[in-house]
């Protein structure tokens, strides 16, 4: 097998992988990013961007794409607990002072897109099979590619940005778990039209907790919608299937300014 030879091996094309693609690219360097996706592709984590996380956006070069996406910016938090509410602005990170909400399947896509741009070549529908080691180093990757063919990269770099069970870092001997403990809650949400899209709670990330369960409201993209999820019991996930509306009914009902936010909604 001939072996392809470049400065730097990517595996993982979203959040992280595209983050260090970009500037590496733009600096001249031969960069590969292997993902076994093909873009676009969705994935459950991460919709919501706070400032910093939009800042990195536009480190990457993606921020304009993001915003032609019309997506709802959020100036304000505002947390309700046990009776008591409080608002406060964003901090400003950079030149970026709102955070964004954005269905991953949307977000990464404009991800991968800035990180060609850039000049990575990026290459879905890859699976990395194997870490080359040599003399205690990783010195490349084994991948199939999108005929099932394997193929080999060389490369001065290798990085691991596939995510908690990365396979990078079960091959070079560093992969612990990303928790240690069961996670014992379990997540519910729904994307809806916002009902008061027009108002102050348009700009406004909304977090509340009753004593089990933390819910939020993002307002996200395109403008008038709305993400809402309830971060309940583990167990909730196999009640909210079973019967979702009456699921929804009730942790909504857990939560009277939520409700009211909610009046009118649709779709």
């Amino acid at each position: 097998m001939q072996a392809e030879s470049v400065d730097v091996v990517i595996v993982g094309s979203r959040c992280a992988g595209t983050a260090m693609a970009a500037p590496l690219a733009r600096a001249g360097r031969t960069v590969v990013v292997l993902d076994r996706a093909a873009f676009p592709a969705d994935t459950l984590s991460t919709h919501v961007l706070f400032p910093m996380g939009v800042n990195e956006v536009a480190r990457i070069g993606a921020l304009d794409r993001i915003l032609a996406l019309n997506p709802s910016l959020m100036t304000h938090l505002r947390v309700d607990f046990v009776g008591v509410g409080r608002t406060e602005r964003f901090q400003q990170v950079g030149d970026i002072d709102y955070g964004i909400s954005v269905p991953r399947v949307l977000q990464d896509q404009a991800l991968v897109d800035a990180a060609r741009e850039a000049g990575a070549d990026i290459r879905d529908q890859c699976t990395v099979q194997d870490v080359i080691v040599e003399d205690g180093r990783a010195v490349g990757v084994r991948y199939f590619d999108t005929t099932g063919t394997v193929r080999e990269i060389r490369a001065r770099l290798v990085v691991g940005a596939d995510g908690r069970n990365s396979t990078v870092a079960h091959h070079v001997g560093a992969w612990e778990p990303y928790r240690r403990s069961r996670n014992g809650r379990g997540m519910v949400f729904r994307y809806l039209d916002d009902p008061a899209a027009d108002s102050d709670w348009a700009h406004t990330l909304w977090e509340g907790r009753s004593h089990d369960t933390i819910a939020f409201a993002f307002p996200c993209t395109p403008k008038g919608r709305l993400l809402v999820l309830f971060m309940g019991p583990r167990a909730e996930v196999a009640e909210a299937r079973q019967d979702p509306e009456a699921h929804w009914a009730r942790k909504v009902a857990e939560f009277p300014i939520l409700a009211e936010r909610l009046g009118g909604a649709r779709n």
